[in-house]
């Protein structure tokens, strides 16, 4: 975030620039901005400008991470599984 700003920028020019990535940046939970949830828009920003599909190329590669992530295992009384003792030295 705080590469965002340039050094020889002031600091209200730094600040600016700081929350309109803040406020552009998608939420986790909702999926949506700060700045779309109150103008009910998506603001355009740089990067929009300099490569417009983007955000859809970027949500598009996540989706396919999250599809392809590993399911939990579940295990049942007398399986053998292996275990790795990371404290070092101290077992019970």
């Amino acid at each position: 975030m705080l590469k965002a700003a340039n050094p020889g920028q002031t600091g209200p020019q730094k600040l600016a620039k700081i929350l309109l990535q803040l406020r552009t940046t998608p939420h986790a939970m909702t999926g949506k901005s700060p700045a779309e949830l109150l103008f009910k828009r998506k603001l355009k920003i740089r990067l929009d400008l300099i490569k417009p599909g983007f955000t859809t190329d970027m949500r598009n590669k996540q989706e396919r991470q999250m599809q392809t992530q590993k399911s939990l295992r579940s295990f049942q009384p007398g399986d053998k599984v292996a275990v790795r003792n990371y404290r070092q030295g101290l077992s019970k």
